[in-house]
């Protein structure tokens, strides 16, 4: 079984660096790991703006969990907390609840059949929107807005422009032949949203969603759009940060800041 090699100067305790044979996201450990530091950095950064309660959340739910390269993360960080960790992956669930002192809640394609009986107040959604349609974003973002406590904050990762500028440079194809890959792009430049399937699968594929196509999307619901950083999960994903509507006093994102 795979473990994480961990610096001396790494910044969490309590960390687990089992790897899940099953985890088809370790490639190896130094990517793995850092992934996991981009996230940590992004709840520093919500816990440094207020977006997050200085105590830390009291409840987190990590949809989808896989096995637990965010997860770790979200455990050794806020030790307190009740974790729920939710996938369509059975095993990520299983390897994530026992080893994360955490519930775990079987998902499903149709979001209005997950079994979700809390709610949360961190919400963090990494990798999950990049492989939807418009329809399924709709509908999962609306579902995850009824979770969201009052104070709570939900995160969303999304492939945004830089995705976009990686295709017509020719450095990643993200799994797709040429001829979905150039009706991916265009569909992003006509509507702000592009969508294709991966080969010989249905509802599941590769999205490219504009900043301009999200802030429609939340600008009469529920919830808001409270900041937008542009590339700063892995280097490579935008991250929404959300909140209820009701629970803060703006009408419009903000600019989006760098971390460093």
């Amino acid at each position: 079984m795979p473990t994480l090699e961990l610096d001396v100067s790494f910044p969490l305790r309590n960390f687990l660096t089992e790897v899940s044979p099953n985890d088809t996201m370790f490639d190896e450990s130094a990517h793995y790991i850092n992934v996991g530091l981009s996230a940590l950095k992004l709840l520093e950064y919500a816990i440094a703006r207020h977006f997050i309660r200085p105590g830390g959340p009291r409840t987190i739910l990590d949809l989808p969990c896989g096995h637990g390269r965010c997860g770790r993360v979200l455990r050794s960080r806020f030790p307190q907390a009740e974790l729920t960790v939710c996938d369509v992956d059975r095993n990520g669930v299983d390897f994530c609840a026992s080893r994360f002192n955490a519930k775990g809640v079987y998902s499903s394609t149709d979001f209005d059949k997950i079994d979700l009986q809390s709610s949360y107040e961190l919400i963090w959604v990494s990798s999950l929107i990049t492989h939807l349609n418009s329809r399924d974003t709709v509908k999962f973002i609306r579902r995850m807005g009824d979770h969201l406590s009052e104070e709570g904050l939900l995160v969303i990762s999304n492939h945004g422009q830089f995705a976009v500028d990686r295709i017509a440079a020719g450095e990643y194809l993200y799994g797709l032949n040429t001829t979905p890959l150039k009706r991916l792009v265009q569909q992003y430049n006509l509507l702000g949203f592009g969508y294709v399937d991966y080969d010989g699968v249905e509802g599941y594929g590769v999205s490219l969603i504009s900043r301009h196509w999200l802030e429609g999307l939340f600008s009469d619901g529920q919830c808001i759009i409270i900041d937008y950083l542009e590339r700063e999960l892995d280097n490579h994903q935008d991250v929404l940060f959300v909140k209820k509507r009701s629970a803060v006093n703006v009408s419009a994102p903000d600019s989006g800041d760098v971390l460093v």
